[in-house]
């Protein structure tokens, strides 16, 4: 049962965790779950391979929202261009997702299995602290 807990627990990251890449950038924690040089390299390449391709789709994504709000504004909008950008920005919302889970998978094979149990319990952890926000 403690298993099977924890199990979700991971899962629940997995799904709801910041990306991996920004926590690996975090000193502490690569000296905490004791990334070699060879690890931090390859991890370095993945995330600037990961960041140039989101850099290409994420203005376009952009541009077709704008678009499709722009559209929406209109005091007849035409249906089929309405449908037409809701599909173009389906696609690109899938290929963003298509690339942050390959870079998690890459990044996966980097880490061994204790490296990553320990990001699992790092991730969980930050989840939970409260967070202070100003409120006047």
């Amino acid at each position: 049962m403690k298993r099977l807990g924890l199990i979700v627990l991971l899962l629940f990251g997995l799904i709801n965790a910041q990306p991996w890449g920004k926590f690996l950038k975090n000193p502490w924690l690569v000296k905490e779950i004791g990334l070699t040089k060879e690890q931090r390299g390859r991890i370095e390449e993945i995330l600037l391979e990961s960041e140039k391709k989101l850099a290409e789709i994420e203005p376009e994504l952009r541009i077709r929202r704008m678009e499709l709000e722009m559209l929406m504004g209109e005091m007849n909008p035409d249906e089929n261009k309405a449908k037409a950008l809701i599909e173009e920005i389906g696609r690109l919302q899938t290929e963003l997702l298509l690339i942050r889970i390959q870079r998690r998978i890459k990044l996966k094979e980097v880490l061994t299995p204790e490296q990553q149990e320990k990001i699992m319990r790092f991730l969980i952890q930050h989840k939970r602290r409260p967070r202070r926000r100003f409120r006047p």
